[in-house]
């Protein structure tokens, strides 16, 4: 539930951002952030008030989609903290932060990372649902550690900062996880599965836009 509350949150302050943040930077442009960190923070207290039955948005987002993976999580809030970076005014003494600042940027996730996950993420369901013969959920744990340890090489070559995140999420999982769940559930969740879908759908449209201006 905790993680759930983290990405929904995050998502929201993504979004908000997004559509409310001018690209070119005016000179209100401080007080303009600041009306739309009120607005995110309504919107936020929102979330978790009970609107129907008892019922707050983040309990019947959980009820859907269960809790969100602790790599999903470190997604949104990497995503997150780029943002802030992006907008906070750092001074060259700060030479700590902008470190820390620099190697969060340097953690990309990419349409190789989307398309890993989203045809993983499709075998795994997959298979726990009987749509295909093949179920990772109910094998040994030994061959899921394999298939964990394959994913997390897989992220670290084609980025090492989401692999590391990728490493992140199992040591959360061995601490704070249930232990009746698999371990691959740390990496994969049906958040992830469509973030990634959405993710490759808005990377082929502007790959698609791109290519039009060209000819």
């Amino acid at each position: 539930m905790i993680e759930t509350s983290i990405s929904v949150i995050g998502i929201l302050f993504i979004i908000i951002n997004a559509l409310l943040i001018p690209k070119n930077k005016t000179k209100n442009i401080l007080n303009k952030r600041a009306t739309i960190y009120i607005i995110y923070l309504v919107f936020s207290i929102c979330c978790f008030i009970p609107i129907f039955d008892g019922v707050s948005a983040i309990n019947l987002i959980y009820s859907y989609f269960d809790k969100t993976s602790y790599l999903f999580t470190l997604i949104i809030c990497v995503a997150c903290i780029k943002i802030i970076a992006k907008h906070a005014n750092i001074s060259k003494q700060d030479s700590i932060l902008q470190y820390i600042f620099n190697k969060i940027n340097s953690i990309q996730f990419s349409i190789t990372h989307a398309i890993i996950l989203l045809l993983f993420t499709l075998i795994f369901y997959g298979g726990v649902l009987g749509f295909i013969y093949f179920d990772i959920y109910h094998l040994n744990v030994i061959y899921q550690g394999i298939f964990t340890i394959l994913l997390l090489l897989l992220f670290y070559m084609i980025n090492n900062g989401i692999g590391i995140l990728g490493l992140i999420s199992i040591i959360l999982f061995c601490l704070f996880g249930n232990y009746n769940e698999s371990i691959l559930e740390s990496l994969i969740c049906p958040y992830i599965f469509i973030y990634c879908t959405l993710f490759i759908l808005f990377y082929l449209i502007k790959y698609l836009n791109k290519d039009k201006e060209q000819h």
